[in-house]
This record gives structure tokens, C-alpha cells and sequence, in this order.
């Protein structure tokens, strides 16, 4: 499984042009996948930085990234259904991609980051409720293997 994530400096740049990369996620199967977002909401992406493979539910360490759904199939380019992910710190700051305002921004500045998903990859997004139930089942794990939660 893949899921395109691309920095949104260089989106008009290189996603249009096929650019990017690929990251490899593999995915748990424990999490429900769900294909239905809403535009504007908040989601997270669940991350377990001490699992190689995210099939195991068994990471002691959750990061969680949050995101904003900006829509489905948004660049045409796309030969399947993707649905659009933008991160919090820029939906926030330079509005919902593609319309967001990228004049004036410098080089050095964050800009963010796109996240370009397939159904199969959408089992690593979760609603509120869903990073509630992964932080307390991640709490419960680290409990029994006697770490501090």
C-alpha cells in the first residue's frame, strides 16, 4: 500500500507534473476503514514509530498526525479515487488546497504537507472517537508491558 505525501510548496509544482514521492504504509486491520469524510472536518492519521509493520497492534508509541479532509478526486491527474488530506498547521494558516494562498510564501517558511490516499490506505484515518479508542488501547499495551503511560 502507498499513499502519496507531498509538501504543499511544491505541490502546483510537482504533483501536476507526477512529481512526489511514495511513502510505504502498511496498514492495521483492526482500524475500520471508512470512505465517507466530510470536507472541513478533523481527522488524524495514526502512526506507530516502534512498529515496522503496522498489521501488529501492539506499538507502545502513537503518533497521531492531524489533518483536514479537503476532498475526493481533487487533482484529475489521479488514474482512481484519492481522497485529499491537508495538515492542520497549514489548512489553518493558508487556507484548503487547492485554493490555498501560496503568494508571498518564502522559502523557508513551513508551507505543509498533502496527503494523497487510496480506499486501501484509509484505514490509517480515524475520526475523534477513533484516536480516543487507538489512545486507549496504546495506554493499555504500554500499562501491561509495565512502561509508564
Amino acid at each position: 500500500m502507498t499513499a502519496k505525501i507531498t509538501n504543499l510548496k511544491d505541490t502546483f509544482r510537482d504533483l501536476l507534473a507526477g512529481g512526489s514521492y511514495r511513502k510505504q504504509i502498511e496498514c492495521n486491520p483492526d482500524r475500520q476503514l471508512s470512505t465517507e469524510f466530510a470536507v472541513g472536518a478533523l481527522y488524524f492519521m495514526l502512526w506507530y514509530p516502534d512498529q515496522k509493520n503496522q498489521n501488529e497492534s501492539s506499538g507502545l508509541f502513537l503518533i497521531p498526525d492531524s489533518l483536514v479532509f479537503v476532498g475526493k478526486n481533487v487533482d484529475e491527474i489521479e488514474e482512481r479515487d484519492t481522497w485529499y488530506f491537508q495538515d492542520t498547521k497549514s489548512y489553518c494558516a493558508y487556507g484548503a488546497y487547492p485554493n490555498n494562498q501560496s503568494s508571498g510564501i518564502e522559502s523557508d517558511e513551513y508551507y505543509g504537507r498533502l496527503y494523497a490516499l487510496h480506499e486501501e490506505d484509509l484505514i490509517q484515518i480515524v475520526d475523534c472517537q477513533g484516536l480516543i479508542d487507538a489512545l486507549t488501547k496504546c495506554m493499555e499495551r504500554r500499562s501491561k508491558s509495565g512502561r509508564p503511560t
